[in-house]
């Protein structure tokens, strides 16, 4: 009982930067104690703005006071000290795993009781007071300690995320809604999740369904697979009996016939094997989505919600390409299993082909893309790259434009350099402003006639669509002056 009433009488003791027992301690104009470096460190870091605060209560101080020894406090407090006898006050320093205290200044850091997402920061128990107790901070709204606060704000205006923008499918501040995002369609992000959460979970069913299919198909594909060695070995064992029987020249006949069964059997048997890795590989995959739902559907943060299930959306499209040797100029190389290409100033005399690109340095990939949505991702380099799409058939004879991505109403292009972006269709170029990336992510949608160019680095950025109708399969290609990678997306 008397160690609690010690404890206690002793908190009223307590510095409010460092969270210790008042050390040489002062008294400033608003009536609150704290040890004299401390507020002196304090007032040193608002030295630039010329005015300076409590840091419990926020009043304002101006001028700087001079700082004399509360000689009463500090015999006080070495008395508790000396009654102390190794004793410690009650803590709760910070883990490893913890928020921490934005102003707490020892060098233990104590742990955050609560953020204040208008402040954007977060507070312990002690620097908490004054939102509870003042008037000031009344209207301040507090959530649970949060360590990604930066995801929250807005980039460009610094403004807290609070709208969700439909129409480019990005979260924004108030002042991005009544500006650039004026006659957009807007939500809240509560709205919005809510609806993407619906939209998830009827996919999640459906691919519940294709799985359960596939999963009928590799069991029917096992059974086939025992009724294909069955049926072997019963032919092997019929033959065996009538060659028995048989003179003995025709023992050869015997050998080469059990050899044409043997043969057929493994070449079935691995045709059906093959089959069964490929469901296999696209249940896994199809499980694999379903799981980055389910973690998604998790999340209470409804902003990191909206911008990671954008980003996972495109990567449920996922496409993998490679380049088709029989598109590619001369003074391209392949490599890397035809997922690479380069520049090269030699010429390389390829056999002839009819699809084949005689002036431009340009390659098509060998997919034809139909029918459905589609993502990929590019890596470039050199002077510049054009990264596209184009019908079949493209003219490929010739140094004019109908033969260039986005030159001809066959194709459309992104023209990518280390200054500048532009689009590039039926020979119309539109410059477009945005800082330079040497990641492109590209989303195509045959169905809904839309094309987009994605600036990928730390965040996603659009960078133009195409609205359009497609009337053909579309395969991606490239103008390279450097090097261009497709990326391998998991």
């Amino acid at each position: 009982m008397a160690q609690d009433k010690h404890s206690g009488f002793s908190e009223k003791f307590i510095c409010s930067v460092c969270l210790e027992m008042l050390n040489d301690p002062v008294t400033i104009p608003c009536g609150h104690n704290y040890c004299m470096c401390c507020i002196k460190k304090y007032w040193d870091r608002e030295e630039a703005a010329g005015i300076y605060s409590c840091p419990l209560c926020r009043e304002e101080i101006e001028p700087r006071p001079e700082l004399t020894r509360n000689t009463l406090l500090a015999d006080v407090t070495e008395l508790l000290r000396d009654m102390a006898v190794g004793s410690s006050l009650p803590r709760t320093h910070a883990g490893p795993v913890d928020v921490t205290c934005d102003f707490c200044t020892g060098e233990i850091r104590e742990a955050a009781a609560k953020t204040c997402v208008t402040c954007m920061a977060s507070y312990c128990v002690t620097h908490l007071q004054p939102h509870r107790e003042s008037e000031a901070f009344k209207t301040h709204r507090l959530e649970e300690p949060t360590g990604n606060l930066k995801q929250k704000l807005c980039s460009k205006h610094h403004k807290l995320l609070e709208m969700f923008c439909r129409t480019d499918q990005t979260c924004v501040c108030l002042m991005c809604a009544v500006i650039e995002h004026r006659d957009h369609d807007l939500v809240t992000p509560d709205v919005e999740t809510a609806e993407k959460q619906g939209q998830m979970d009827m996919k999640r069913k459906e691919m519940k369904r294709i799985i359960w299919k596939k999963e009928e198909q590799v069991a029917l594909i096992k059974a086939g697979i025992v009724e294909l060695r069955n049926t072997a070995q019963r032919e092997i064992q019929e033959c065996e009996k009538t060659f028995i029987s048989v003179l003995q020249s025709i023992e050869r006949l015997r050998v080469e016939v059990t050899m044409l069964i043997r043969d057929h059997e493994e070449r079935e048997v691995k045709k059906a094997k093959e089959h069964k890795e490929h469901l296999e590989k696209q249940i896994e995959e199809l499980k694999m989505r379903d799981d980055v739902m389910l973690e998604l559907l998790k999340m209470d943060d409804h902003i990191c919600f909206l911008q990671l299930s954008f980003s996972s959306s495109l990567l449920l499209d996922a496409w993998p390409l490679t380049l088709d040797p029989n598109t590619i100029n001369g003074s391209l190389r392949i490599s890397e299993e035809n997922t690479m290409v380069k520049f090269n100033t030699v010429k390389a005399h390829y056999p002839i082909h009819p699809d084949r690109f005689e002036r431009w340095p340009q390659v098509l990939c060998r997919e034809a893309l139909f029918g459905r949505r589609y993502y990929w991702e590019v890596k470039w380099s050199g002077e510049h790259a054009d990264i596209g799409v184009a019908y079949n058939d493209i003219c490929r004879k010739g140094g004019d434009s109908k033969c260039l991505l986005g030159g001809n109403d066959k194709s459309w292009s992104l023209v990518c350099s280390d200054s500048r972006y532009s689009v590039r269709h039926n020979g119309v170029d539109t410059l477009i402003s945005a800082p330079s990336s040497q990641t492109i992510g590209v989303y195509l949608d045959w169905h809904d006639g839309t094309l987009s160019f994605y600036s990928i680095s730390d965040t996603l950025t659009l960078l133009f669509r195409f609205h359009t109708t497609f009337t053909q399969p579309l395969y991606p290609g490239f103008r390279v002056t450097g090097s261009v990678k497709i990326c391998q997306l998991n």
